[in-house]
């Protein structure tokens, strides 16, 4: 099973957020489901993928190539792949077998992101 996670690049104003992000990818990794998101290691994106890895899970990034030119990406993750944009990064992130989507606290860009994905 596979989970795709949008959220911001950003801590928010809530260590609350934080810790929303650290438990949610240490149980993902704990229950074996394959984590799909958008491969940045800064903000809430790092504290959820640093948990799930920490954790041993299976982390999968997608960042388009302009973010990786700002070395934002995180370094450790089980795959890395890079798009040429952000319509690209949320195709491939919802491509079949469709993982189930979640969202955490984020930007209005984070809810346009998964908003885009609903039918």
């Amino acid at each position: 099973m596979r989970i795709c996670v949008f959220c911001a690049s950003t801590l928010g104003n809530s260590e609350l957020y934080a810790n929303a992000a650290r438990e949610m990818g240490r149980t993902l990794a704990g229950k074996g489901i394959e984590l799909i998101y958008g491969g940045g290691r800064v903000g809430l994106m790092g504290v959820l993928a640093d948990a799930a890895l920490s954790t041993g899970g299976t982390v999968v990034g997608v960042m388009p190539q302009a973010l990786v030119e700002r070395q934002i990406q995180h370094t450790s993750l089980t795959t890395l792949h890079i798009v040429a944009s952000m319509h690209e990064r949320k195709t491939l992130m919802a491509e079949p077998p469709r993982p189930k989507s979640r969202k955490l606290h984020g930007s209005i860009l984070s809810f346009r992101a998964i908003s885009s994905l609903r039918h």
